[in-house]
């Protein structure tokens, strides 16, 4: 699709955990490429108000080209946070047509990996029962409210599953250049980007955290990230899936009724790939007990460090 005799903003909102990182990383190493093909300039950096999407255009003299925009926290702040200020970047934008994306992962997968991913880095809740129950995360699977609200900023927002089988080519770079009309072909590109270690390296390095001082943290997430593993199961348990499943499963039938595809039932795969054995493969029960006393006494323990194991 050619879009150089337009002005049309193509956004990719989110969510989070379905690829953006590979996406944005994309954008960048082909940045010229995609312009030259397509007319479309990609946007790599935050753009998350008017100030600094008016400071992008300007230094990069893209002021009046079509644009390529990829965002998760687009989808996770707008409207709940003023970091985003999404209504002033429509503003400014007030000239161009929309052509807005958002993919949407199983819950029990999605919430998994975003847990995790706050264990990679060190952020967010430390027990997966804190984290599944705080209106954070249930704001960020509140399709039905909040698309609505992106639908009245733009327009018009497509809705696709982060289905492997749903997924052009099975990948979501190739996918959204499907969505945008471009080809895939004479691109470069990444290796995969943000990928999560093995979970039970994850939980140990966070109990190991508790005890580490500030100056070792980096390490230890360097050191996770080698820890990896070609076997793939689930840290949450059966109960856990079934009533994350029972939760979220209005916001499931919303989407396959606003937004599936014709003829099917469900709006994700029936099936899923990763879920079993969880309670036998996991540590999660012992770091759930485990890291609740690290907390209940972290005043009373001595701190260590890493560099008495040799660690630099």
């Amino acid at each position: 699709m050619d879009y150089r005799n337009s002005k049309i903003a193509v956004i990719h909102i989110g969510t989070m955990k379905v690829g953006t990182t590979s996406i944005q990383k994309f954008m960048a190493e082909n940045k010229e490429k995609i312009y030259a093909d397509t007319g479309l300039w990609p946007i790599c950096q935050y753009t998350r108000t008017p100030q600094q999407l008016q400071e992008i255009l300007r230094s990069e003299k893209a002021t009046g080209k079509s644009l390529m925009i990829c965002d998760e926290g687009f989808w996770h702040h707008a409207f709940v946070n003023k970091r985003v200020d999404l209504l002033g970047i429509r503003d400014i934008l007030a000239d161009y047509s929309f052509k807005v994306v958002l993919y949407a992962r199983r819950p029990a997968e999605f919430l998994e990996s975003w847990y995790l991913q706050g264990l990679k880095s060190g952020t967010g809740a430390v027990t997966l029962d804190k984290f599944l129950n705080s209106p954070s995360v249930s704001e960020g699977l509140n399709f039905q409210e909040r698309l609505p609200r992106f639908v009245k900023t733009f327009g018009d927002v497509t809705v696709r599953a982060y289905e492997r089988s749903q997924l052009v080519g099975g990948d979501a770079i190739t996918d959204f250049l499907s969505f945008c009309g471009i080809l895939p072909d004479g691109f470069v590109f990444p290796a995969k980007a943000n990928e999560t270690p093995d979970p039970n390296a994850l939980m140990m390095a966070r109990l190991m955290r508790e005890f580490a001082p500030q100056s070792d943290h980096e390490n230890l997430r360097r050191a996770t990230e080698r820890l990896t593993s070609k076997e793939r199961y689930s840290i949450l348990t059966s109960d856990e899936i079934v009533e994350i499943n029972r939760r979220y499963s209005p916001q499931i039938r919303f989407l396959q009724e606003q937004y599936g595809r014709p003829g099917r039932t469900s709006f994700f795969d029936e099936a899923t790939v990763r879920l079993g054995h969880s309670d036998s493969r996991s540590i999660r029960r012992i770091y759930d007990e485990v890291i609740t006393e690290i907390l209940r006494n972290k005043t009373t323990r001595p701190k260590w460090s890493l560099s008495r194991f040799g660690a630099k």
